[in-house]
């Protein structure tokens, strides 16, 4: 460990000292905003960003080092040029490389998944690595679908059988459960779910909301807060 590692620790340990005694001022604000979905969401998708944007004048956005990165961008510049894949080079056997097809196309042997998300920051702001960003902004997204179904809108699960409905939490649960995914937090988490404030309207006997607009609505309501 260099000097650079211990400042970071120091660091962290001040943060963490820093959240424990301001406690008390800063729960009642966090508690606040876990009520709101919307600002919570924007929340998720803006700090891991604006931290790593903090870090840019240390360290910069990285380049492409390895086979599989720049597969990737190849796929990006095929999608930006409205392309799925390109015509095959006539010295081709001069370009074999890995991880790219030569034949029938010249293309990457990678599904556009990835490199459709860099093409999009590639093309709005002029650089594959805003397309990273832009995943990484999302991908707090779905935890507030997961861990409040109630809150966005997802009050069925499509793993619903019969009379057995389940909200998303619940297959979540179940998948888990089915193969054997740590028992013991998953029932950690699900007591701590139990605590999670319940949205506006909640009738805490029957478990349903007793603002529900249809039969679906209605139901059993969200079977994580009976369970």
């Amino acid at each position: 460990m260099g000097a650079s590692d211990f400042i970071e620790l120091a660091l962290a340990a001040l943060l963490l000292v820093f959240a424990l005694a301001w406690r008390p001022f800063i729960e009642p604000h966090a508690a606040r905003l876990a009520q709101s979905t919307g600002w919570s969401m924007l929340l998720l998708a803006a700090l891991p960003v604006a931290l790593r944007l903090a870090l840019l004048p240390h360290h910069p956005a990285p380049v492409p080092d390895i086979y599989d990165e720049f597969s990737h961008l190849l796929v990006a510049d095929t999608l930006r040029h409205l392309r799925l894949a390109n015509p095959a080079h006539a010295l081709q056997q001069f370009f074999e490389t890995f991880f790219v097809l030569q034949q029938p196309a010249y293309s990457s042997i990678y599904p556009v998944g990835q490199g459709l998300g860099l093409a999009i920051g590639w093309t709005l702001f002029g650089t594959p690595w805003a397309g990273v960003m832009l995943a990484v902004a999302a991908l707090g997204l779905p935890l507030i679908a997961v861990a409040h179904p109630h809150h966005v809108g997802l009050k069925r699960s499509p793993f619903s059988k019969g009379n057995g409905d389940i909200s998303c939490f619940d297959a979540v649960m179940r998948f888990a459960r089915e193969k054997h995914l740590r028992p013991a937090s998953l029932e950690k988490l699900a007591a701590e779910v139990k605590r999670w404030p319940r949205p506006l309207g909640w009738n805490e006997q029957s478990g349903q909301s007793i603002s529900a607009s249809s039969p679906m609505d209605a139901g059993k309501g969200d079977s994580f807060v009976r369970h």
